[in-house]
């Protein structure tokens, strides 16, 4: 839906819950203070200026949370972490899994699946077959050279089978940001078809 301007800004009066909202560098957007709005529908949240004058969300479960306070003593700065990060969406403290599937896997794989721009902290690592064995461990590698060695995050590689294998424990956990995750294979037997392998992390 187009929106017009007047004298006074941004017209937002018509403005659809599926519409992009575009501020420019010097555009300001005023909100009026209400107690709480309806909850908005499924896969959006809502966005208002809650009676106190605090910036506010809520998700189509009705559930609220505080973004920051819209007082000078509180900048943006001070949003709280999970919520906001700094000038951009935050997925601090959010938990993530990656999932690869290997099709015939061989003992000579080595490729990158995943690219951490941020530090991230992994939790668990699993691998399963359709038959047979897998052996292989993840590497985090420079941004600028994910084809040569990295760091191993498992002290010895985890051995993937059909029953499954799961390592929670690490040489090493922590991963900087700007790093590549490759997948690198060490041995195969048993002539397995498939490999899934799951790796979980939190964003630091």
């Amino acid at each position: 839906m187009p929106l017009t301007h007047n004298s006074d800004g941004l017209e937002t009066r018509n403005l659809t819950v599926h519409d992009v909202l575009m501020l420019g560098e010097s555009t300001t957007l005023e909100l009026q203070e209400m107690a709480s709005p309806v909850a908005p529908p499924a896969g959006s949240l809502a966005v208002f200026a809650k009676t106190g004058g605090t910036l506010h969300v809520k998700d189509a479960a009705g559930d609220e949370f505080e973004l920051a306070s819209a007082s000078h003593e509180h900048p943006a700065e001070d949003i709280t972490s999970g919520t906001l990060d700094g000038d951009r969406l935050a997925t601090k403290n959010r938990t993530v899994s990656k999932i690869v599937y290997v099709e015939s896997p061989k003992d000579s794989d080595e490729f990158p699946f995943a690219y951490v721009p941020d530090a991230v902290t992994l939790v668990e690592l699993r691998g399963v077959t359709d038959t047979g064995t897998v052996d292989f461990n993840i590497e985090h590698r420079d941004a600028d050279s994910p084809a040569a060695s990295g760091t191993a995050v498992l002290a010895s590689d985890l051995s993937a089978t059909d029953e499954g294998a799961l390592a929670s424990s690490f040489a090493d956990a922590t991963v900087p940001g700007g790093r590549w995750l490759v997948y690198r294979a060490s041995a195969v037997g048993g002539s397995p078809g498939k490999l899934w392998m799951a790796i979980v992390f939190t964003i630091d």
